[in-house]
Formats: structure tokens, C-alpha cells, sequence
């Protein structure tokens, strides 16, 4: 019979000659302080390190600063009374110092912040430009999230790449999604694992905005290819500064002249001198004047009167500095001349800003409506738009809004019907010249006198 047991004898332990190290952080951003403390049987006597960034150092315990990102492998050798040449320890890949968000994301300039059930990390094995990118968190239940999030200041392009490797149900409410939202608003979502990475393209408005990346677990399933979200070349440039014509559609009655605007929305970077050539481009109109007397250093205007105007002007006086906005560049004068319309445009335009340099700029063409009139029954002048909004309340044409242009309204009402553009005093906008335009204009009397 089999005795059922086991026996164990002679059990013997003997020391190993070994050398190893071990360091407090193996993981962290740039810069990555390390204290490596190292270990050695024997009795060693001299202690030699290699950190793998071309940087080294004696003595058995060190703290070592990396200051650029990378893997890195941290080497030890130790001569001691059993290996007098010196016995190494080799771990290869042992330090990885990872970018800042904002290196990661290529926007230095901008100062992230990440949240949720598991923050953003900087992903090193996966990168659409620079060899890095943000990847989400690690989660792994319904209804958890992930985000990072930055603020910007407009007006601004934005774009950047993103990517996502999920689970794609039937829809985006069962699907595992990276979203992208401008100050709490959703523009959009991705979801699947076949796209790879997708650029996205963003004008921001005037003023401050929050932009946030979020991965939303929405699904029930854990076959959800990586289960994570990237971001990468985050990239914010100004909008070039539109030049336009206010009021972009100026009504100015035959015969009669009226003041339009040439406008800049903005200005990033100042102003130091520009040139202009404003073009009508018929001869239903023409230019009389320009008035650049918000700037310094005018010259002057060359095609006066005319179809055709060249002007520039210069900052001297450093009046239009960075972010300056909505800036009169100059003062037209139109005068009309025969009715119809005449489309005008800014070309050959040429801007400098504070520092010398050359910047694009966008133009907007505008319009000129020139409006034939004639003096009501009783009146020696033409009806009169003396703010300039395209109506013309000034209905006797003596250059005042008062109850005799209520009156003269009400009792010429079929005159007006047999003006060449009654359009001009539907002061209400519906359409028709009925007595509620008498009482809009008289309302706008009583307005003018409050």
C-alpha cells in the first residue's frame, strides 16, 4: 500500500550576485524628475549610470531630471569584489517622458484642462502630426466620460484632427461617441473604428469660447475597438479683416449726394498704412469725396469725381493698435446721378500692419441705389433721407422731420403712388403706402424730438 504523502529535504538557499535599480517615477510629463536608487550584492565600490539621455552620473542613489520627451533606457554597472570589471543591469524602455498637453496637441499657447471619470493623457504610439497626441481616459461603463477642454479668444479659424476607435451601434444615442462642442453647443460626433483620423474645420466668432472634446461610453458592449478618443494639431489662426461698405446698400436720391463708410471689422495685429482703389461700376453714380481724416499722412485722392478712386492714409499717430476693431478707414461722398443701381467694390488693396508687414485682408462689394424723385405738390425740394436708412421721411425735403411731413404725407398720398420708387417712404416695411406709414413717420418725429 502507497504511504499518500510527500517528503521535502535538504532545502538550500544561496545568495545571487546580482544588480538592479528601480526609480520612484517611471511615467510623467516633461520635465520628469526620477530618483533611481540602485541595489548590489557584494560590496560594491563603484556605482555608474547611464540615463539613457546622453546624461550620466556616479554614486548609488541619484535624482536625474529629463527635459525632452521620449523612452528612454536607464543602464547601472557596479564593480564590486565579485565583478571588479563591473556587473550591468540593462532596462530598456524603463523611462517614458511624455510631452505637455500643449506640445502634444501643437497649441503651445494654449492652457488645457481635463476631466471626468479618467482624465486625458498624452498617447505616444499614436499621432496624426509630431509624434504625440491627447488620447481620452480609460473608462469602461455606461454613461461614463472623459474630456479635455481649452479656452480661445475669437475671432478666430480653428482646426484640428481627431479620431476614434469605438463601438458604432445603430445610432449616436447607443453608440460610444467623441464629441466636439463650442461653449456647450454639440457640432458634431464621431463614432466606429474605420475612419482613422479626420480633420475638422471651425470659424469662431468674436470673443471668448470653451472648446471641449468629450468620450461618452453610451453603449452596452465592451467590443468597442480601443475604446478611446484622440486629438491632434489643434491650430487657431486669425481671420483675415473684412473690409466692407456701410451701409452695404446705400439708397441716395438723383441729383443728391450722401455719405458711405469703408469700414475694417478688425484689425489683429494694428494698423500702420494701407491703399485703396474704389471702383462703381457704372455710371449711375460717382464718387465726389474721400475723408480719411481718422488717419494721419492722406494723400490725395486720385479720380476725383469720378467711377474709379485711389486713396491711402497711414497710422502715424498709432491710433489703430492690435485687436483694434470696426475701424473707419475712410469717409466716401456719393453723389447719385440717374436711377437704378450701381454695384461698388474695394480693390487693390494693400495693408501693412504695425510691425511692417503685408496682411491679407477680405472685401465685400456694396451697393449703390440711386432713386429718382421729384418734389411733392407744393414743395421746391426732393424728400430727403437725412439718416441715411434707405427712407426717405423727410418728406417736404427741407431738411427737418416735423408735422409737416406728417401732413405732407397724408395729403399727398397719390403723389407718392406716382413717384418712380415709393418703395422709399414704406416707412413700416409691408409692402403698401397706407396711413400706417403716416403713423410710423409720425412716431419717428416724436422720437427724433424725445
Amino acid at each position: 500500500m502507497m504511504e499518500d504523502c510527500g517528503w521535502l529535504d535538504n532545502v538550500t538557499f544561496t545568495t545571487i550576485d546580482d544588480t538592479d535599480f528601480v526609480g520612484n517615477v517611471t511615467w510623467g510629463e516633461v520635465p520628469l524628475t526620477v530618483d533611481f536608487t540602485g541595489y548590489s550584492t557584494g560590496n560594491p565600490i563603484h556605482w555608474a549610470w547611464d540615463f539613457g539621455d546622453k546624461e550620466s552620473a556616479v554614486g548609488r542613489n541619484q535624482t536625474h531630471t529629463y527635459t525632452t520627451p521620449g523612452v528612454y533606457n536607464v543602464t547601472l554597472i557596479v564593480q564590486k569584489d565579485t565583478a571588479p570589471e563591473g556587473q550591468m543591469e540593462v532596462k530598456n524602455g524603463y523611462i517614458t517622458v511624455t510631452p505637455t498637453f500643449e506640445d502634444a496637441l501643437d497649441a503651445a499657447d494654449l492652457v488645457w484642462t481635463t476631466g471626468g471619470d479618467a482624465p486625458w493623457f498624452v498617447q505616444l504610439n499614436e499621432t496624426f502630426v509630431g509624434g504625440s497626441c491627447g488620447q481620452s481616459g480609460a473608462i469602461d461603463e455606461r454613461n461614463q466620460q472623459t474630456w479635455i477642454e481649452t479656452t480661445v479668444t475669437g475671432p478666430k479659424n480653428l482646426t484640428f484632427d481627431w479620431q476614434v476607435s469605438s463601438y458604432e451601434g445603430y445610432s449616436m444615442k447607443s453608440s460610444d461617441v467623441l464629441a466636439f462642442s463650442i461653449d456647450g453647443e454639440m457640432q458634431k460626433e464621431i463614432a466606429g473604428t474605420d475612419e482613422g483620423w479626420q480633420t475638422a474645420e471651425y470659424t469662431l466668432a468674436k470673443g471668448e469660447h470653451t472648446l471641449r472634446w468629450m468620450y461618452e461610453k453610451r453603449s452596452y458592449s465592451s467590443t468597442a475597438g480601443e475604446d478611446c478618443g484622440r486629438l491632434d494639431n489643434v491650430v487657431l489662426t486669425d481671420i483675415a479683416p473684412v473690409i466692407s461698405f456701410a451701409p452695404a446698400t446705400a439708397t441716395v436720391a438723383a441729383g443728391t449726394e450722401r455719405e458711405v463708410a469703408i469700414v475694417a471689422d478688425h484689425f489683429p495685429d494694428g494698423l500702420k498704412n494701407y491703399s485703396i482703389t474704389v471702383t462703381l461700376e457704372n455710371d449711375r453714380a460717382r464718387i465726389t469725396g474721400v475723408d480719411v481724416a481718422s488717419m494721419t499722412g492722406a494723400s490725395s485722392p486720385s479720380g476725383l469725381p469720378g467711377t474709379t478712386v485711389t486713396f491711402s492714409a497711414s497710422d502715424d499717430g498709432n491710433t489703430v493698435e492690435a485687436g483694434a476693431e470696426n475701424v473707419l478707414l475712410a469717409t466716401l461722398k456719393v453723389r447719385g446721378l440717374t436711377d437704378g443701381t450701381a454695384g461698388i467694390t474695394v480693390g487693390d488693396v494693400v495693408v501693412y500692419t504695425d510691425s511692417g508687414e503685408e496682411t491679407s485682408v477680405i472685401c465685400t462689394p456694396g451697393t449703390i441705389d440711386v432713386v429718382g424723385l421729384s418734389p411733392l405738390p407744393g414743395c421746391v425740394n426732393i424728400p430727403g433721407d437725412d439718416d441715411g436708412d434707405g427712407l426717405f421721411e423727410d418728406v417736404n425735403g427741407d431738411g427737418t422731420l416735423d408735422t409737416d411731413d406728417v401732413g405732407a404725407y397724408f395729403e399727398h398720398f397719390e403723389s407718392i403712388f406716382s413717384q418712380k420708387n415709393p418703395r422709399v417712404f414704406d416707412y413700416n416695411g409691408n409692402g403698401r403706402i397706407d396711413f400706417d406709414d403716416v403713423v410710423t413717420v409720425h412716431r419717428s418725429m416724436e422720437t427724433d424730438r424725445a
